[in-house]
């Protein structure tokens, strides 16, 4: 799968002969939208002509292969939904500026009533 990544154009010019041949060799499924999109290349690996690399994965493996679990912080970028932002991903931000609203037009009005003496 190609999420716009440069690594395959990377392994395709690379100056390493095994890296070019993976390079040339790799295949970049289409980006599905259903929910599991590794049915079908699972079939190609069962096949026993592809591999599946999640890359995850396989920095997470290299992360404690390394010993490096005490130093690095992996992450996967998942997107939840479809990436927009609605009211329910803001509500926290309404309910403090609401807050801050209710704190602060009182304390106007006893400022304001301080001062008339």
């Amino acid at each position: 799968m190609d999420y716009g990544s440069f690594v395959p154009e990377a392994l395709k010019s690379s100056d390493n002969p095994t890296l070019a041949t993976l390079g040339k060799n790799l295949y970049l499924g289409p980006v599905a939208d259903d929910d599991d999109i590794y049915i079908d290349l699972r079939k190609m690996v069962l096949q026993g002509d592809h591999a599946l690399i999640v890359t995850v994965d396989y920095l997470i493996f290299m992360q404690y292969k390394r010993k490096l679990t005490h130093l690095t912080y992996i992450m996967e970028d998942k997107i939840v939904g479809d990436g927009v932002l609605n009211l329910g991903h803001l509500q926290g931000a309404f309910i403090l500026l609401v807050l801050g609203i209710g704190v602060a037009f009182p304390t106007l009005l006893l400022e304001r009533g301080v001062g008339v003496d």
